[in-house]
C-alpha cells in the first residue's frame, strides 16, 4: 500500500481503495483524524466493520467469526497480508480469538486470573475500572453465562489492496451476504 503519512490529498487515495474494494465511505470522526499521521476525512464501513486508513495499511475494527476468520486465513493473501488484531507474526485467528457474548460483551478468561491489589482478579479489576471498555455486560470466564460466548477475532491490520478486496468481499459473502 502507498504510504500516505504527509499525503495533503490522501482522501483521494482512500476514496479510491474503499471503492475498489465495494466499502461504503463514511465520514471520520474529528478525533480519529487528530490521531493520524495521514491527514484524511473519509473512513469506510461495511456493515459492522469499520475501516481506517493509517500510514501503509488499513486498521479494521468489528467481529468476525472465527469460522470465517480461518477461511480467510486459508488464503495465501488472506495469510499474510490480512493480520489478525495487526500481528506481524501472521498468527492464525485460533490464537487471537476472543470470546463474545451475544452483545458484544467479552468474557474474560482464566488468563485474567492474575490478582491486583484490592481486588481478587485482574477481570474484576478490569470491569470495575474500565466501564463500557470490554462491552455492556463483561463477565468473567467463571460465570455460568460464558457458555454461550462464541469465538472472534475483533481487528485486523491489511496491507495491500489485494488483502482488502478479499476482507470486503469475504465480509460481504459470509457475514452480510450481500452482492456488490
Amino acid at each position: 500500500m502507498m504510504n500516505l503519512a504527509g499525503i495533503t490529498d490522501a482522501d483521494r487515495q482512500i476514496g479510491y481503495e474503499l471503492g475498489h474494494s465495494g466499502i461504503p465511505v463514511v465520514e471520520a470522526s474529528p478525533t480519529e483524524v487528530r490521531r493520524s499521521r495521514v491527514p484524511f476525512t473519509l473512513a469506510g464501513r461495511l456493515g459492522s466493520f469499520y475501516f481506517l486508513r493509517y500510514r501503509d495499511y488499513w486498521s479494521v475494527t468489528g467481529n468476525l467469526p472465527l469460522g470465517i476468520a480461518e477461511k480467510l486465513y486459508d488464503d495465501p493473501i488472506g495469510r499474510t497480508d490480512v493480520r489478525v488484531a495487526g500481528n506481524r507474526s501472521c498468527l492464525s485467528p485460533a490464537e487471537c480469538a476472543v470470546r463474545l457474548m451475544d452483545d458484544g460483551s467479552y468474557v474474560l478468561g482464566s488468563r485474567w486470573g492474575n490478582t491486583v491489589e484490592g481486588f481478587s482478579s485482574l477481570g474484576e479489576y478490569v470491569l470495575r475500572s474500565e466501564p463500557g471498555v470490554m462491552g455492556p455486560n463483561p463477565i468473567l470466564h467463571d460465570d455460568p453465562a460464558a457458555k454461550a460466548a462464541k469465538l472472534y477475532i475483533t481487528s485486523y491490520d491489511i496491507d495491500s489492496q489485494e488483502g482488502l478486496d478479499l476482507f470486503a468481499r469475504t465480509v460481504r459473502e459470509e457475514v452480510i451476504k450481500v452482492a456488490v
